[in-house]
């Protein structure tokens, strides 16, 4: 079995500001190659902030030469980065998704699953395989996502070694939601991701407290409410350990 790195990027967003927000997740990156991190995943829409209606005109493409930092940090690094956008398809509407550098090329991710009122401002995306760091499949999924338990299987069915999900999750719905991912955990014996949100967002006030689960079940690590972090979990052999980094950023550019 491989030796694998992972963390979830807990980190604030700039409504509506890519070019800062570009430099706030540019520094987490930073963060994250000094502790040696291979997969490295970011809440939902960290780009733009949980911000539906900025969708159309925030919408990005991952050829955006904005992104291109990225592009070179995976190569050099040999790190994946999975940034949540609405991602322009060329269709009426963006797709809520994630754009995935890695040392294999440039990848995208579209949410399936919509919550209520997300369908006015993102089209739904369709099934996809899982894609693969340090040859081992990692299955991705944005916030509404898992909610569907056919998601999750679909995972499993894919042979899939890691469950990753990017989110936004409020105060009032992450116990809920961690208990649901922490179920997929030990009932499919998956090592699951929760990136989550750190700072209001979209009106919402979210839960922070990304957390990694072992295949058992049990919380690796997981952040607190408010800082921004690196939720840390690292598998030798069989054996997985967490921790959790706090990160001090840097205020971007005006």
């Amino acid at each position: 079995m491989p030796v694998i790195h992972i963390a979830a990027a807990q980190c604030p967003s700039i409504a509506g500001d890519i070019e800062r927000n570009i430099q706030l997740h540019l520094q987490m990156v930073e963060a994250a190659v000094e502790q040696g991190i291979e997969l490295l995943v970011f809440p939902e829409l960290s780009l733009t902030g949980y911000e539906p209606a900025f969708a159309e005109r925030c919408k990005l493409q991952p050829t955006d030469g904005r992104l291109a930092p990225f592009r070179q940090l995976a190569n050099r690094h040999q790190i994946t980065l999975v940034l949540g956008a609405p991602i322009d398809t060329g269709e009426s509407r963006p797709a809520l998704g994630s754009i995935v550098f890695s040392p294999y090329g440039v990848s995208t991710y579209y949410k399936q699953h919509l919550h209520p009122g997300e369908e006015q401002f993102f089209q739904p995306g369709q099934a996809s395989r899982p894609i693969k760091v340090k040859d081992l499949p990692v299955a991705l999924a944005i916030c509404a996502d898992s909610s569907h338990p056919e998601h999750v299987q679909a995972a499993v069915d894919a042979h899939a070694h890691i469950y990753a999900s990017s989110m936004m999750v409020s105060i009032e719905g992450f116990n809920n939601d961690s208990q649901q991912l922490q179920q997929y955990a030990s009932q499919h014996q998956i090592t699951v991701l929760m990136a989550n949100h750190c700072a209001p967002t979209g009106g919402w006030k979210p839960a922070g407290r990304s957390t990694i689960w072992s295949p058992e079940g049990n919380v690796l690590c997981s952040a607190d409410i408010t800082e921004p972090a690196l939720v840390i979990a690292r598998q030798r052999a069989l054996e997985w350990q967490g921790s959790v980094r706090t990160v001090i950023l840097r205020s971007p550019d005006n």
